[in-house]
């Protein structure tokens, strides 16, 4: 009996080895699509240089946690063991891909350590969504076969593309399974990051207030919210201090592209039209299929939807719905069937 146990145990852990193997493939995989499709790079007023040197456009120029960890840890490689890897790495990116796009000739380590980063994060959203659809209370195969459908499923975001767009996609994710396990230090810490890494991690704090309203004692509410607001204002209302000299704004309005994007894709190419209004009904009818049945954790968590198609709408280029990259998860976790059972109070109305 122990020797069929150990077995099992054996067996168990191979199959898990080579799942999370298998993981990391399709997130270097996806990672490299990215890079090669994205454009990152190429917006002139947030090159890698001038992200690296702090002279990026606003609103850009706030999002400092890659560029500056770079910055921190770039002592720590050779110079040109790091410009080696990178021309190296042009064999699948593309000829001076990472010397011209990405400035590698003149940051080399600093290029390398963000792209490490930006590879981590993907692969960490994937593993972070496994957690969380376990905490909610999903059976195992949802938990398989979910995360690296969402890899997959990410490359419709790479018609543009920016440096923090993976970082975000893991801290948005970390928080919602942080607050589903209230492991608020924790919490309190990604929060952090997500801030220095893109102001949209703010719209964690709506979900958290909806939630949590009701469900903890009003003082540690309080303390939460204080907590969560103060760490926002201090770190937003400094970087827009320093960097209040740089050129553009807290915003860019794109809502006339958009009106003659869309004038011209009606006139040339209508079937996209037609294609991107049949994907959206199709992805309203899985969200609304049992909807009381689903986690109420993420149906509260939808609410910031609205605000981020609103914010698509005035002041995201035309077609770049990378923007909406924090709502992903919380509506791939809603197009899933619900859940067959409950799990911390989480999972289902009325838990």
């Amino acid at each position: 009996m122990d020797s069929k146990e150990s077995l099992t145990r054996i067996v168990t852990f191979a199959i898990k080895a080579v799942y999370w193997i298998l993981i990391l493939v399709i997130a270097m995989i996806v990672f490299v699509y990215f890079l090669r499709t994205s454009g990152i790079g190429i917006n002139g007023k947030a090159t890698i240089e001038m992200t690296l040197t702090g002279r990026a456009y606003r609103p850009y120029v706030y999002r400092v946690l890659l560029p500056t960890t770079a910055n921190f840890l770039a002592p720590l490689l050779q110079r040109k063991d790091a410009l080696q890897l990178g021309i190296e790495s042009e064999t699948m990116l593309g000829s001076k891909f990472f010397r011209a796009r990405l400035d590698g000739r003149l940051y080399p380590r600093e290029v390398i350590l963000i792209l490490i980063m930006m590879y981590l994060s993907l692969a960490g959203f994937a593993i972070t969504m496994w957690h969380l659809i376990k905490e909610l209370g999903y059976g195992s195969r949802i938990r398989y076969i979910v995360p690296p459908v969402l890899l997959l499923a990410s490359t419709v975001f790479f018609g543009f593309g920016y440096l923090y767009d993976f970082s975000t996609l893991l801290f948005f994710s970390l928080g919602l399974l942080l607050m589903v396990r209230q492991k608020w230090g924790w919490f309190l810490f990604i929060f952090t990051l997500g801030t220095l890494n893109k102001e949209t991690t703010i719209f964690l704090y709506p979900v958290f207030a909806l939630y949590f309203w009701k469900r903890m004692p009003r003082r540690k509410f309080l303390l939460l919210s204080a907590c969560q607001l103060g760490i926002y204002g201090l770190i937003q209302g400094t970087l827009r201090f320093i960097f209040r000299s740089n050129p553009g704004g807290a915003l860019e309005w794109h809502f006339s592209d958009q009106l003659l994007t869309f004038k011209e894709i009606a006139g040339k190419t209508p079937i996209l039209l037609f294609y991107w209004g049949a994907a959206l009904i199709i992805i309203a009818i899985m969200v609304a299929y049992k909807w009381g049945n689903k986690p109420e954790f993420m149906r509260i968590a939808l609410v910031i939807l609205p605000v981020f198609m609103f914010s698509f709408t005035f002041w995201g280029y035309p077609l770049e719905i990378r923007v909406m990259l924090e709502v992903y998860p919380i509506l791939a976790i809603l197009m899933l069937p619900p859940p067959a059972v409950t799990q911390n109070g989480i999972a289902a109305s009325g838990s």
